[in-house]
Parts: C-alpha cells; structure tokens; sequence
C-alpha cells in the first residue's frame, strides 16, 4: 500500500519540477541548435514555448501551496524539494553522460 502523501507534498513537487522548466527548456534547446543541427524554428518551437512560459505553471503549484499550507511541517516540505530538485538533476545528468548508475 501506498504511503499517505499530503495535497502541500504533491504541491511542493510540482512546484519543484514546474520551477526547473525554463533552465530545461534553454538547455535542450541550445543542445538541438548546437549538437544535432536544428534550426531555430517550427522544429524548436516547443522548447521555445517553455521557456517563455517562464515558470508559469510553478507559480500557480506555488498560490496553490500557499494556500493549504497550514500545519504542514515546511521543514518536510523544503526537504521533499530538495530531494525532486536533486534526483531530477541526477537523471537529466545521467541521461547526458550515458552513465548507468
């Protein structure tokens, strides 16, 4: 069985994901332009989207966190972040260094 997990823990992963899009989003794309030859265009468009998009969907995840905040432990949370920040980060390295860990 699943362990319980909070609406502020879910929140707080997506804030967490949603917050890293725009530095993805520009690094994918110079990684298409630079390394694979694409041309800045229909064929980029998505990333390009992304990046103007400029964390929108974070803040949203973030007026929404706010507002169940609450009793929740932000200890816990600033924690739950962290370890999404950080494991995201290792899978998009891992991914580019075609390490298998």
């Amino acid at each position: 069985m699943e362990p319980k997990r909070s609406l502020a823990g879910d929140l707080v992963t997506l804030y967490a994901l949603d917050a890293l899009e725009p530095e993805l989003a520009m690094r994918q794309l110079r990684a298409l332009t630079r390394l694979y030859g694409f041309v800045d265009g229909a064929d980029t468009e998505y990333f390009r989207s992304r990046i103007r998009a400029q964390g929108a969907p974070a803040a949203v995840a973030r007026a929404a966190l706010q507002g169940v905040l609450g009793d929740a432990d932000r200890l816990a949370l600033l924690a739950q972040a962290r370890l999404v920040y950080e494991s995201y980060w290792s899978v998009l390295d891992t991914l580019s260094t075609g390490e298998n860990r």
